[in-house]
């Protein structure tokens, strides 16, 4: 009898296999992008931390949407890249395909295994594509769903100035005595 065999790792390639490994550009590049990611997020969530404590809420909601529009438009990008890389795939008949970019090493899958992955990422590049056109489409929706039929306005001014006891205020000068002065002509004595 044959001793049962351990499987072998799927992240561990033989020595015969293909491997695609990334080089110190790649990484540098990798790693650049995944920093400047990072700070944009944490300046956008910053920036809208700000502008909730010291905007109008209308404005804010305003420029909310205009964040909604600028991930739409990115998530359509990504799916568009995604949907250009499972072309490459299927092209090349491997995965990764030559040139591409990996995160370490990677085994070189062909035929129905390539096939595979070029499928799987042609449906993230539509999902990624209807989550951009939702992203799209948000900003409306949440503005139909609230009408506006007055803009918001904070801070209002007042109507008119409050009202008065009487007419005439006590310190007005036709309420205080007229301070005695001597008459013309006349001397006191």
């Amino acid at each position: 009898m044959k001793p049962a065999q351990r499987p072998r790792p799927a992240s561990a390639p033989s020595a015969n296999e293909p491997v695609a490994r990334n080089d110190a550009r790649q990484k540098r590049a990798l790693r650049r992008g995944a920093l400047a990611a990072l700070v944009g997020v944490i300046a956008t969530w910053l920036l809208f931390r700000y502008w909730q404590a010291h905007a109008n809420p209308y404005a804010v909601l305003h420029r909310l949407y205009v964040l909604s529009y600028l991930i739409g438009l990115g998530l359509i990008a990504v799916g568009w890249y995604a949907w250009r890389y499972a072309g490459r795939i299927r092209a090349a008949g491997q995965y990764p395909p030559p040139g591409g970019w990996v995160l370490g090493a990677t085994r070189v899958q062909t035929g129905s295994a390539a096939a595979g992955k070029a499928r799987q990422v042609m449906v993230s590049a539509v999902a990624l594509t209807l989550l951009g056109l939702y992203a799209l489409y948000l900003p409306h929706s949440i503005s139909a769903m609230f009408p506006v039929k007055a803009p918001i306005q904070f801070d209002l001014p007042l109507a008119s100035p409050p009202a008065l006891a009487s007419p005439v205020p006590a310190a007005s000068p036709a309420s205080r005595p007229a301070p005695a002065t001597p008459a013309s002509g006349r001397r006191g004595g």
